[in-house]
């Protein structure tokens, strides 16, 4: 055939130079009948006009111009820059208005995206040429089919649009008249009214479908306006295939909008008349009801008139609309039939936003259960391969409903996607999320809002909006009116129904957590013995699903636990088996649980509260869907009230993080845009929180890192100093299938790389390809743990995507079923067996269907067909099999269109036409036969990668790229499909045998980056504005809010508890009032209540043992800084202990951001006791610590087994410690002086802590205090950036003057940390009103105290009671007062304190005639130790138990003790293996039975203080496996444990001094004469100390006339004299040696013959504390210690001489190690013992009894002077 002379022309232009630089850039020339083109670049005017000069030949002899959208475009250009050309007015043939008429289901041919040509190469005006004509001439096709088929169709549309270019079919000539003969006025209007009759109906000569009304006056009046012609010929063309996938090209209503108007009036207005049989039923709700969904009538709703019929036309008519129905009320079949019936009447789009992904695959397997096939969902839940079919489907018009979450709205693909569609309504389900006062609110809402707004701005015209819910508040409603009134001008029309369901029964049962599985098993019974119907049983947690499924079980139910960690196969046989009845019942959490859609459940069960009434309505609305009666059970449980607000905490972010984010904005934003610019920035929320997580309240490793970064944007968005748009997603190269790791490796090692580069890859690799098959790592991941910033990362993946590790080949995992009963294989070849029968079928049952027109299908008699044939199946299957034929695309053509168009009719009847008109029966079974062989090929493929696994699930991985390869050998496909289209085949047959149910597609493991594009307000950074706590009130409001939902939830359980009508009363109010009128109602009187996240229950474990002052320290929430002066037995740990426990269990503070600094490691434990006592193993992370252990731990520093030297004594360590404070201040701080905003070493090293408490402040040195100071952050000017500090002490108890503690670092805190005024805490909750009394008598001539104003007295509730406390009943003589024994003066110190002892001794008598008093309960105190001696030669002499406090240079460490090294080594022994907790308890206790006496009770405490902190798993615990701990932990806790500690407190009466029994108290305290003398302001801070360790009597001894502070005490106090005669015994002398001053140390290895000292080392092993040793005198003076005859300790030159007569035992034992030994002593210790080498060795500490009689004067040796003391 000739072909016509049209010169096709495109050019290429730049919009944005118009104006500025010549805009044309490119032009392109095509002639087709010469097959001759050119293409030419030029960037000025003159190289245009060259170019026109070099194609004028293509131009002669040209008889028409053509091009795509030539008309609009390349003509206007051509004319304006090149008015000259001759063929500028030759006639035009615009490819792009041809085609809506050509191709009115398919405007989008296969050669257009939108509406601009596809080009095969980038940019080039020639290949779009060519393809116009390629275009072109199927354009002619379809005209010339169309003439012949349907010539009144045709001869319509040259009437009306002009001459249509057409094949000739006889001549297959292109005819293109330039004239057309039109058809007369009454010709016309009958050719459009049977172009527009209703084919589908019974008598289609009466219904059209258009409105009748509005048909005819365009046929009597519009008909004659010639102008509107070409806009009726589109509205004509779109109608003939109107009713479903046929999609409006947006340029049609952009060019010719009078194409819309006309068919919105036509289809969209209900003319009111009853002939109208389209407005009768296309637009009449209750037809429409029973077309789609089969329901006989809508059903009514409390609360409006109409029901669900008003919703439903409000929607229909495209009303904004705002409706409140109850959970199961029917709200989703009110939108979704208006957005059925708009999409049937235009085409359009409308768009679903739902929360939860579970909603959306509900929402949409409901719809395909009801034959519905234009719905789809799009979330980050589906795979690639799938997700673009979805997006391809919905920008050609085969989606009318689309579910999407919020978050899709920052997606691009989408945006694309819909860009071009009608949206026909924009649907918010759970629309409370909108609002900030909404239980479930999410700030994607609110960008969803804003680009809807943009969007109607955009497009010009404003998509109807409907918000659902059934759980909406007042001020909620309010709120989300509010929001669309200012963001998009939108007013709603509101249906506000009654939230209660008059079919769900509501009940709430007392139940505690360890009997919950008991309860719901006789719930089950209660409910399910009687009648048909199933359970669905609502968990928090995983493994309460599991846990509590299993009990079931057991129990004989048929039950399993249903969550998203369940394998795809497993959960839709779940599902499958619980809707068929199979399962009774399911355990599910609760967002998966509200995926489960089965209408007979009869009970829904809650195990556990909700954190929002409205949480628990939406949950228990899965009871009852089919209107019969159900049970709504919960099951309360006052501890699951505080797990909520944990939960609610858990989620929430603080002021410091938007800070932090915003400052990072900053860097950002000057990194991208300079110093001085603003602009875009590109960035992941890992990338934000690199370098940032330090100085937030959570870090990159919290599983909602993400979401919290996206929140604080949000609310930085809303405060205006930033917007946040579109997410940018970018993929790169992932692992290749075809290496594994280790190969992956070796290609590392082999290559030419420095050994850094060689590890940074091996890194990145081992990441890669360890990481899950199934779904992506994003590179937040790799970046985190790489530490690369993500410029380097992008660096690195290249490179290892140029040496064949990584490759960009999409990577994709499947799950196939290889078990016996639903093997994939077997599924497949049934379905092709099915499918070749079926094809069969539908060419008798529906011929004509590929004539363009509906054909009806009954699946009835196919199926019918088909079981006659031998094949058994039902309409389900046909209707399944159908929908995938639907999707089939050609196989020969790059068509991104499907084979059929599906509409269900209803009682198992499909309405099929073909989509293509110009396919035939045999090309789409060509394709189909294609599309067959391709799946068995890729299914056969996809099995041998299973290596013969037999189960469910089995998962494999495999990449695009693989797949093709498997296409291209197989020798029969390789040949019959082009190597273009075998990508699109295959994708065309996994998607097939994936909604088969045959396989199921997957992510793959890709490495993707998940950016966010943010663009920081100008202003905002020209400014330098911060971001603050009037910024943050917003969001605190909306936390509060989220506080109070738990509250109210809590409070509809304990009402309902008591009365159920109260429960249904206050629900009902909850959504009936408003906040403040509720709140008043049912909170009347405890406001202050709903201030706090913590059940009742919980604060008064926390406050209600608590006195006034003391609650009020304990519960401030504040901030603010905070000084508490407290006397004796006022509670100062108990304030410190609370309001940690307060901090954690009410303020839900983590842990982990709480220090507690101590003054003693033993003050430190007791705190941590009643911190797990009161909290439990929520305790574990806060750090408790000593000044010093807390310098330690910031430096990285312990005392391990090899410390400095034992001789090195105690003043080494205490000098040690205020270095190690100074260092660790420094390191903090860089120096207090110096610039404090400098200060990032404190911000990193500090960062995530917030509160510090500080107990037994007074006794605070320089180092501590300059250490606290830097610890707090004193010196920062940003009040955030400080900890707040909790300081608690008393002046009056600064007894360590002498170690440098000072009262003025108390006046200077209120100063430092501006504290108005201190806290006072002066009730006495320990001693008697005699004892508190005598002691306010002492310490109140004490100048400058603190507490002048506020003088201690006895706790209120005992201030009724005797001031003698017991004592006064028991005690006839004393009557609990305080006692002054005085004694007669004597001389000599021996003698005194002889007689004292006496004295104590029968008092102590005295008392027990009157009282049981155990040895426990006493303390014998003193100014010096020495003092004690008689006491203790008394209580050894009568086997007394009693614990003597050694001189603090005497003691021994217990970090150096052989029991605690045995305990150290046995762990050490373990090096490479992990431990459980209840391993290592065993551990401590097998060491403790090889230990002394005094060391069981020591173990055990140690036993109980690790499992506190580290407890073993117990109940539903248990899935989850127990803690496990490494050697070197286990080992640094007990260093840290025994920190500088160096005694064990034993059993039995108290001997020590003042000093020593500082923070102790007990029942009976004497205090004994001595050194009482002095008048200084510490010792009489010491006698204050000493007395008010007492809580039942006080006994004070005065022996010396001169005694200071006797006369201060009142004179009710008792006073007696008594006489004693010394009694030699008690000065009996027991004397421990001094490890530093009078032992060798190293004597027990020192030896010239290596059996010697393995002698006395195997000896010294087996001896235990008390065994005898024997006294060998030496002939220089010293003396060796004998076992049997084997020496094991010697004593040093400096010891002095020990008497003859003296006796020796064991009193304890050290250890010495090698590189304690100093030069040049070194070389007297052998290297080997045997074959062991010698690394340490005991230390044997004797004590020396000697007993009266003896004169022990000064020994002099060496020039040292000592003696024993007296």
């Amino acid at each position: 055939m000739p072909t016509p002379a049209i010169l096709i022309v495109d050019l290429e232009i730049n919009p944005a130079s118009e104006g500025k630089d010549f805009p044309i850039f490119k032009l392109g020339a095509y002639r087709p009948d010469l097959n001759s083109g050119i293409e030419r670049s030029f960037r000025s005017e003159q190289g245009f006009m060259k170019a026109l000069q070099e194609m004028a030949h293509l131009a002669d002899g040209a008889k028409w111009l053509m091009g795509h959208n030539i008309i609009e475009h390349d003509l206007v250009y051509l004319k304006k820059h090149a008015p000259h050309l001759s063929w500028n007015s030759l006639p035009v043939i615009d490819t792009l208005r041809l085609s809506p008429l050509a191709f009115p289901q398919n405007p989008y041919h296969r050669l257009i995206k939108n509406h601009k040509i596809i080009s095969s190469e980038i940019n080039s005006p020639l290949s779009d040429c060519q393809s116009c004509w390629t275009l072109f001439q199927d354009q002619c096709t379809a005209f010339g089919k169309m003439k012949l088929e349907r010539p009144g169709e045709f001869s319509v549309f040259e009437t009306l649009f002009g001459p249509l270019p057409h094949h000739e079919i006889a001549s297959d000539n292109i005819v293109i008249a330039r004239t057309v003969e039109p058809q007369s006025p009454k010709r016309l209007v009958y050719s459009i009214r049977e172009m527009l009759k209703d084919k589908d109906q019974h008598d289609s000569n009466d219904h059209l479908k258009v409105c009748r009304t509005r048909f005819l006056q365009l046929m009597k009046h519009d008909i004659h306006d010639h102008t509107i012609h070409p806009s009726l010929a589109y509205a004509l063309s779109w109608l003939s295939v109107s009713g479903g996938n046929s999609v409006l090209a947006p340029w049609v209503r952009q060019q010719f909008p009078d194409t819309a108007r006309l068919i919105s009036e036509l289809r969209d207005h209900d003319c009111g008349d009853d002939q109208c049989s389209y407005c009768q039923g296309t637009l009449n709700p209750d037809a429409q009801l029973k077309r789609y969904f089969k329901l006989p009538s809508f059903r009514n709703v409390k609360g409006f008139e109409g029901g669900q019929r008003a919703i439903v036309e409000s929607g229909m008519k495209g009303m904004h609309t705002l409706a409140v129905l109850p959970t199961g009320g029917g709200k989703s079949l009110c939108y979704q039939l208006p957005a059925l019936n708009r999409y049937f009447r235009n085409g359009g789009l409308t768009v679903v936003v739902s929360p939860l992904q579970s909603l959306m695959k509900d929402q949409l397997d409901g719809l395909v259960r009801k034959g519905v096939t234009c719905a789809a969902t799009l979330n980050g839940m589906i795979e690639v391969v799938e997700r673009a079919e979805i997006l391809d489907k919905i920008a050609l018009g085969d989606i009318g409903i689309l579910f999407i979450a919020p978050e899709q709205f920052r997606n691009e693909s989408f945006i694309s996607a819909i860009r071009n569609r009608q949206i026909n309504g924009w649907v918010f389900d759970e629309a409370h999320c909108i609002s900030k006062w909404g239980h479930e609110f999410r700030p994607d809402y609110l960008y969803a809002v804003k680009f809807i707004a943009r969007h109607s701005r955009q497009s010009g015209q404003t998509a109807p909006v409907s918000c659902f819910t059934a759980t909406a508040k007042p001020d909620v409603l309010a709120d989300i009116t509010r929001q669309f009134r200012d963001q998009a001008g939108i007013e709603f029309r509101q249906f506000i129904g009654d939230n209660e369901r008059d079919n769900l029964f509501y009940e709430v049962q007392s139940v505690p957590d360890n009997e919950k599985n008991q309860r719901i098993d006789e719930l089950l019974h209660r409910e399910l013995d009687h009648q048909d119907g199933g359970a669905v049983v609502f968990v928090g947690k995983r493994t309460s699903a599991e846990t509590y499924a299993e009990y079931l079980k057991k129990k004989g139910w048929a039950c399993e636990h249903f969550h998203a960690g369940l394998e795809h196969n497993e959960k839709s046989d779940i599902q499958d088996r619980f809707i068929k009845g199979d399962l009774r019942i399911i355990v599910a959490t609760n967002a998966f649980g509200m995926g489960v859609d089965k209408p007979d459940v009869r009970l829904v069960v809650h195990a556990e509260i909700t954190g929002s009434l409205e949480n628990y309505l939406q949950e228990a609305g899965r009871a009852g869907r089919d209107q019969a009666n159900a049970k709504c059970v919960l099951l309360y449980d006052g501890n699951d009230v505080d797990t909520q607000f944990g939960i609610s905490k858990m989620s929430q972010i603080e002021l410091r993080d938007l800070k932090s984010v915003w400052k990072k904005v900053g860097y950002l934003n000057e990194a991208a845009n300079g110093k001085n610019g603003c602009g875009k920035i590109v960035a992941t929320g890992g990338e934000i929180l690199r370098d940032t997580d330090k100085y937030m309240s959570f870090d990159s490793d919290d599983r909602q890192a993400d979401t919290k970064v996206k929140t604080a944007l949000a609310w930085l968005e809303r405060a205006g100093m930033l917007q946040r748009t579109e997410n940018q997603t970018r993929i790169f190269p992932a692992r290749s299938g075809r290496l594994d790791l280790q190969q992956a490796l070796n290609l590392i090692e082999t290559g030419n790389f420095s050994h850094r580069i060689k590890d940074l890859y091996g890194r990145i690799v081992q990441i890669v390809f360890n990481a899950p098959d199934d779904r992506p790592l994003s590179t937040d991941d790799l970046i985190q743990a790489t530490a690369f910033s993500f410029t380097e990362l992008r660096g690195h993946l290249k490179k290892l995507e140029e040496l064949g590790i990584l490759t960009n080949d999409t990577l994709m995992t499947i799950i196939l079923r290889t078990d016996n009963t639903k093997a994939s294989e077997k599924q497949l070849s049934r379905l092709l067996t099915l499918e070749k029968m079926l094809w069969k079928a539908l060419k008798d049952e529906i011929p004509n269907a590929d004539q363009g027109e509906w054909q009806n299908l009954s699946l009835t008699s196919v199926c019918d067909k088909l079981r006659e044939s031998g094949l058994e199946t039902n309409p389900s299957d046909i209707n399944l099999m159908m929908q995938s034929l639907a999707d089939d695309r050609s196989a020969r053509k790059e068509t991104r269109n499907g084979t059929f168009q599906l509409l269900d009719g209803g009682n198992n009847l499909l309405k099929i036409r073909f989509k293509d008109r110009s396919e035939s029966w045999e090309s789409v079974q060509e394709t189909a036969e294609l599309r067959r062989k391709t799946a068995a090929c890729l299914l056969s493929f996809l099995i041998a990668k299973t290596h013969g696994v037999r189960q469910k699930d089995v998962t494999v991985e495999t990449r695009m790229g693989e797949l093709v390869e498997q296409l291209a050998e197989d020798v029969e496909l390789s040949v019959q499909i082009p190597p273009k289209l075998r990508e699109p085949l295959l994708r065309q047959a996994l998607l097939f045998m994936h909604k088969q149910g045959v396989i199921k597609l997957n992510h793959g493991m890709t490495i993707l980056r998940h950016a966010m594009t943010i663009v920081p307000d100008k202003n905002a950074i020209e400014a330098r504005r911060q971001y603050l706590k009037e910024d943050f009130k917003p969001l605190e409001e909306f936390y509060g809010e989220r506080r109070f939902q738990v509250h109210v939830m809590q409070e509809y359980a304990l009402r309902a508890l008591e009365r159920l009508s109260d429960g249904r009363d206050l629900m009902s109010d909850y959504f009936r009032l408003e906040e403040r009128i509720f709140k008043r109602k049912w909170f009347k009187g405890r406001q202050e209540e709903l201030k706090e996240s913590a059940s009742p229950q919980t604060l008064r474990e926390i406050t209600g043992t608590l006195n006034d002052m003391q609650k009020e320290v304990v519960v401030d929430q504040s901030g603010k800084n905070r000084l508490v002066l407290a006397g004796p037995g006022s509670g100062k740990t108990r304030v410190i202990v609370h309001r940690v426990a307060y901090l954690l269990r009410v303020m839900h503070i983590p842990a982990s951001a709480i220090i507690v600094l101590t003054f003693n490691r033993f003050a430190a434990q007791e705190v941590k006791r009643r911190l797990y006592a009161l909290v439990g193993s929520l305790a574990a992370a806060v750090t408790v610590m000593t000044y010093d252990g807390m310098a330690m731990r910031l430096l990285g520093v312990r005392f391990g087994s090899k410390d400095r030297p034992h001789d090195d004594g105690e003043g080494f360590v205490e000098n040690q410690f205020r270095e190690w404070c100074k260092q660790a201040t420094a390191l903090l701080s860089d120096g207090l002086d110096t610039d404090a905003e400098n200060d990032e070493a404190r911000d990193r090293i500090m960062a995530g802590f917030r509160y510090i408490l500080v107990d037994e402040y007074q006794d605070i040195t320089e180092e501590h205090y300059n250490l606290v100071s830097a610890l707090a952050g004193r010196k920062k000017s940003s009040e955030e950036d400080k900890l707040t500090i909790l300081a608690v002490g008393d002046d009056d108890q600064n007894i360590y003057a002498f170690n440098g503690t000072s009262n003025e670092y108390i006046h200077r805190f209120q100063t430092d940390y501006k504290v108005e005024a201190p806290d006072y805490l002066t009730f006495n909750y320990r001693s008697t009103q005699h004892i508190i009394s005598a002691a306010n008598c002492v310490i109140s001539g004490m100048p400058d105290r603190l507490k002048v104003q506020h003088p201690i007295t006895i706790n209120p509730e005992r201030k009724t009671q005797p001031d003698g406390g017991v004592w006064e009943g028991q005690d006839p003589e004393r009557q609990g007062r305080v006692r002054i024994i005085a004694l007669p003066f004597a001389s000599d110190t021996i003698v005194r304190r002889n007689i004292q002892a006496q004295a104590v001794v029968a008092e102590l008598d005295r008392l027990k005639q009157y009282g049981t008093i155990e040895w426990d309960d006493i303390a014998v105190l003193s100014h010096d130790n020495a003092t004690l001696t008689p006491l203790q030669a008394w209580c050894r002499q009568r086997s007394v138990p009693y614990f003597y406090s050694r001189e603090k240079g005497d003691r021994i460490k217990l970090r150096h003790t052989r029991e605690f090294l045995r305990l150290v080594d046995a762990a050490k022994q373990l090096h490479g293996k992990l431990l459980s907790s209840g391993d290592f308890v065993k551990l401590i206790h097998e060491q403790a039975a090889r230990s002394g006496s005094q060391w069981p009770d020591w173990f055990n405490s140690l036993a109980q203080d690790f499992i506190s902190e580290h407890p073993e798993p117990s109940g539903n615990e248990v899935h989850a496996g127990e803690a496990q701990h490494a050697a070197a932990s286990l080992i640094n806790w007990l260093y840290e444990y025994v920190g500088n500690d160096s005694e064990i407190r034993s059993e039995g009466m108290f001997l020590g001094t003042a000093h020593s029994a500082k923070g102790l108290e007990f029942k009976h305290v004497f205090i004994l004469d001595d050194s009482w003398q002095k008048t200084e302001d510490e010792d009489r801070r010491l006698f204050y100390v000493a007395m008010t360790r007492a809580i039942e009597t006080l006994t004070i001894i005065q022996n010396t006339p001169g005694h200071a502070w006797v006369n201060h005490i009142p004179p009710d106090a008792e006073r007696t004299t008594l006489t004693f005669a010394p009694i030699p015994t008690l000065n009996t002398r027991y004397f421990v040696l001094s490890i530093y001053k009078d032992l060798d140390l190293d004597f027990i290895v020192r030896s010239t013959e290596e059996k010697e000292a393995m002698r006395r080392l195997r000896i010294a092993a087996n001896l235990k504390r008390d065994d005898p040793l024997q006294i060998r005198h030496l002939s220089d003076g010293r003396c060796e210690f004998l076992s049997g005859d084997t020496p094991v300790a010697r004593t040093s030159s400096k010891c002095p001489s020990i008497p003859g007569h003296a006796i020796a035992h064991v009193s304890a034992f050290t250890v010495r190690h090698r590189d304690d030994v100093k030069e040049p002593f070194t070389k007297t210790i052998p290297n080997k013992i045997g074959s062991k080498i010698l690394e340490k060795w005991p230390l044997i500490v004797p004590m020396v009894v000697i007993p009266p009689g003896e004169d022990h004067s000064v020994e002099r040796r060496n020039g040292h002077e000592r003696k024993f003391a007296q």
